[in-house]
């Protein structure tokens, strides 16, 4: 019976975030949630931590993925084994930070020399721990530039579930002390509430703060980065963008999203390091010119009022959500691009979560051309496409599978033999 009352309590409150109104935060509220929505106190049947299931990533996902979905649907981020079962299947959710369903399949592209091209699922995204729902750890044993054991990965190694983070007014990120008295969170922090005086409302997507750990022994991150969500968030952007204002601090309980991500990747952002490859943080400077203009291959028609990609979105030079949130809000009506004082973020190349691309890029960085064919006629070039052998273009994708990784993006809406989109900023195509 108890394990019945604790079920019914996950689908009544993921019932109210999903079917009331537009708002897809109503467990979390910005906070830590109820407790019996995770943890059962009695007949639990995780070793650790009281769990309703078998370990922190499935507890997540009992809510955050379904086998019944048919396409995007609010805070889902994981598509089922179950949905993924062949090759030529598509995952489903559209979230800015990516589907984790996009880990589960291994294709394989013949290119033009007759070789094969390797398309790894592990290597598409963050390989998450969860027994329940089929996820395993990367084979590589360690994060990309740092020392947490690939088998410690799990959602809350970048989620906080009870976090006591909170923005008040005035914007400042506070932790609170361990005496004294602070302002309660009534309200979630991803979708540009501003408290008001007495209040407090979480922070963006409750993503590990200042004290939290990432894994155990780890560091602890060094403040929040600052972002702005639409609520409409998992949606198709076959013809309207989702726009996530991503914004840059370094104080008042900020960290920059280069600082945070080096929490697990600390030798990918040490100017010291042989792996930095990229700057990370700085401002765009004249890249922002170049930004403001580029289109596609070939065409540099853009302005700096039209000239926005979420394929290549930039943070903003403040960590003021008042002054982040009309960017975020306005369901793509706002399409400006960045000044140069703005700033380029790990976020402006990579999902937070996973791609259809190696490293869970945003485009396929593993390919000199995106799309083929003449330029008033530009094709995905998938395995159905009739190019013949093109798997160094299409990385054994179909061309349906190519479109969902463009998050259903035509191919019309780039160049024909379209580059690279690292020219978004750096214009050598």
């Amino acid at each position: 019976m108890k394990r019945t009352r604790i079920a019914w309590v996950i689908v009544a409150t993921a019932f109210a975030a999903f079917g009331f109104g537009s708002a897809a935060y109503a467990f979390h509220d910005g906070g830590v949630a109820e407790c019996s929505g995770c943890h059962s106190m009695h007949g639990s049947p995780a070793s650790d931590y009281l769990l309703v299931n078998a370990d922190q990533s499935s507890t997540c996902l009992s809510c955050h993925e379904s086998d019944t979905d048919t396409g995007p649907r609010s805070y889902h981020i994981s598509t089922a084994a179950s949905q993924l079962a062949n090759d030529t299947d598509i995952p489903l959710q559209r979230s800015p930070g990516g589907d984790f369903g996009w880990l589960r399949q291994d294709l394989v592209g013949i290119n033009s020399r007759g070789g094969s091209e390797f398309n790894n699922g592990e290597d598409r995204g963050h390989n998450i721990v969860s027994i329940d729902k089929s996820y395993v750890a990367d084979s590589t044993p360690q994060a990309p530039g740092g020392i947490m054991s690939s088998t410690d990965l799990s959602c809350v190694s970048c989620h906080d579930p009870h976090s006591r983070a909170r923005r008040i007014p005035g914007g400042n990120v506070i932790y609170p002390p361990s005496t004294g008295t602070y302002e309660p969170i009534t309200a979630a922090g991803s979708y540009g509430a501003v408290p008001p005086a007495g209040e407090a409302v979480g922070v963006y997507r409750l993503l590990g703060g200042s004290a939290y750990t990432a894994y155990p022994s780890g560091p602890t991150f060094p403040g929040v980065p600052a972002a702005v969500s639409p609520s409409t968030y998992n949606r198709t952007e076959l013809s309207t963008q989702t726009r996530v204002a991503y914004g840059h601090g370094t104080a008042n309980g900020y960290a920059s999203w280069g600082q945070w991500c080096a929490t697990c990747h600390p030798d990918m952002h040490t100017v010291s390091s042989p792996n930095l490859v990229h700057e990370v943080d700085g401002q765009l400077n004249g890249p922002a010119a170049i930004y403001n203009k580029y289109v596609k291959t070939g065409d540099l028609t853009a302005t700096s009022g039209d000239s926005f990609t979420s394929l290549v979105p930039y943070a903003m030079n403040t960590s003021d959500v008042t002054l982040l949130a009309p960017k975020a809000l306005t369901n793509d009506s706002d399409l400006s691009g960045p000044l140069a004082t703005d700033r380029i973020a790990c976020l402006s190349c990579h999902r937070a979560h996973a791609s259809g691309w190696p490293y869970m890029m945003r485009w396929n960085s593993e390919a000199e051309f995106l799309t083929l064919g003449d330029p008033a006629t530009p094709i995905y070039p998938g395995t159905d496409a009739g190019l013949g052998n093109q798997g160094q273009y299409n990385l054994g994708y179909t061309t349906a599978q190519m479109a969902a990784a463009y998050y259903d993006r035509p191919a019309t809406e780039f160049a024909g033999h379209q580059r690279s989109l690292c020219n978004k900023c750096h214009n050598k195509d």
